[in-house]
């Protein structure tokens, strides 16, 4: 009875500690582009230049599910177009004409109810360039 005693025990401890629960966090599934859509109040600021102001209208994408078109994101006067994930917003790279060429690339964080926080960076023609930060309020 001993040695049953010996083997059982170890047996049962080790089947104890691995049948135990694993807590996991819940998995946000919220769809948050259509909270997105609408129009921002932008403070800016790149590099050692003073804050700018811009105020940056958001669209869904007629051609990308999870699309949107900003205009006059950076104060640039055009569309410039990203993609939403979650409450996280990507920039890929791409180029905006405003008579010349501005290469732009970023991310951005959506707080789920009215706030956008964007780090971005651009460069231009002639060598121009630099890294961003904006944060906009929903109006």
């Amino acid at each position: 009875m001993k040695n049953l005693t010996k083997i059982l025990i170890p047996v049962l401890i080790v089947f104890s500690i691995s049948c135990q629960k694993t807590e996991t966090a819940p998995v946000d599934t919220t769809d948050y582009l259509p909270k997105i859509l609408g129009s921002y109040n932008f403070k800016q600021k790149c590099g050692i230049s003073p804050d700018e102001f811009n105020f940056t209208t958001i669209t869904k994408s007629a051609t990308i599910s999870n699309g949107i078109e900003m205009k006059n994101f950076g104060n640039y006067g055009l569309i410039t177009n990203a993609t939403v994930s979650g409450k996280s917003i990507t920039i890929a790279k791409q180029i905006i004409d405003i008579g010349g060429g501005i290469t732009i690339t970023g991310t951005g964080t959506f707080d789920g109810t009215k706030t956008i926080d964007w780090n971005f960076t651009f460069s231009a023609d002639g060598g121009i360039s630099g890294a961003c930060s904006s944060i906009g309020n929903k109006q």
